[in-house]
């Protein structure tokens, strides 16, 4: 499932960085099973939906996921959310989406082409699949669509299942009791990522507390104490982070909180600047669950 989805992010990134867009890219570890299904028709499915996102956002982001909803012995349910800020689908249009569909209002159509049939044609390749398709739409704001469907396990994937879980319970369940009760708050303004590390932080035991801001980060500081800060780095806001050096001493013993700065910016120079600010580390959006485990290792 990983190589399927790790090969439409490479092509997403590829056509949303033509645009000077954002693209963000999480798979749920708890996903990356060996299935047995049709390869073809997903990748269209897919491919269809990162298409319209792509088409009809000029700025921001895209985002990409793919996460587990449930499994069996037998099935996984997986689901796919694609995620925009593009210009929305008009409340007139949307029982109409699947159909002869344009995003947007009249004036807007002028620009852009329908794209009617290719979510037609995901709709019905979705029911080929015993899959369900559905969406979320604000005009001006952006859309989410979802692509849920069920998968049959490989039996390979089974056998080697066992194996590895019997190798690697007791290295997990150390990390889990190192970590455990370990309080962490992440400063961060988009709600797929706070999700997204929400997800993270607590799939190891450890408390996630989280700030919309740098103001609301600071109460919180003042009645909590925390073990590490996570903070999403906005260059235009570094003059709020500096509120954020001086509140982060340590009530115990004196010592510093660690902060790690989470930036999209990928330039050398910008993380050089990032880095010069006194943050202990920076990781890069979109997330790296094995960077970020590895950071908690170092840090906690």
């Amino acid at each position: 499932m990983k190589k399927i989805t790790d090969d439409i992010y490479t092509n997403l990134l590829e056509s949303g960085n033509s645009k000077g867009l954002e693209i963000r890219y999480y798979f749920d570890p708890d996903a990356e099973f060996i299935v047995i299904g049709d390869e073809l028709k997903l990748k269209q499915i897919l491919d269809n939906l990162i298409s319209n996102a792509v088409k009809f956002t000029e700025k921001g982001y895209i985002s990409f996921r793919v996460t587990k909803v449930l499994s069996d012995n037998d099935y996984v349910k997986i689901k796919f959310t694609i995620a925009d800020t593009g210009i929305g689908i008009d409340e007139r249009f949307k029982s109409k989406i699947f159909g002869i569909f344009s995003q947007g209002d009249i004036s807007v159509n002028k620009k852009y082409t329908g794209t009617g049939l290719g979510l037609s044609i995901s709709k019905q390749l979705a029911m080929m699949m015993n899959g369900k398709i559905s969406f979320e739409s604000t005009l001006g704001e952006g859309s989410t669509f979802m692509f849920t469907c069920s998968f049959k396990k490989s039996d390979y994937y089974e056998k080697n299942i066992e194996v590895m879980n019997d190798n690697k319970i007791s290295g997990e369940d150390k990390i889990n009791n190192l970590w455990i009760n370990k309080s962490i708050l992440c400063i961060e303004t988009n709600s797929i990522d706070k999700e997204v590390m929400e997800s993270i932080v607590e799939r190891r035991g450890c408390k996630y507390i989280h700030a919309y801001n740098i103001s609301e980060a600071l109460k919180i500081l003042k009645r909590n104490y925390v073990d590490l800060i996570l903070i999403d780095m906005k260059l235009d806001e570094l003059e709020d982070f500096e509120k954020i050096k001086k509140m982060r001493i340590s009530r115990v013993e004196g010592k510093n909180i660690p902060i790690i700065g989470m930036s999209s910016y990928t330039i050398v120079e910008n993380r050089e600047i990032l880095m010069n600010l006194g943050i202990d580390h920076c990781i890069s959006k979109p997330f790296n669950v094995e960077e970020i485990y590895n950071i908690f290792e170092i840090y906690l």
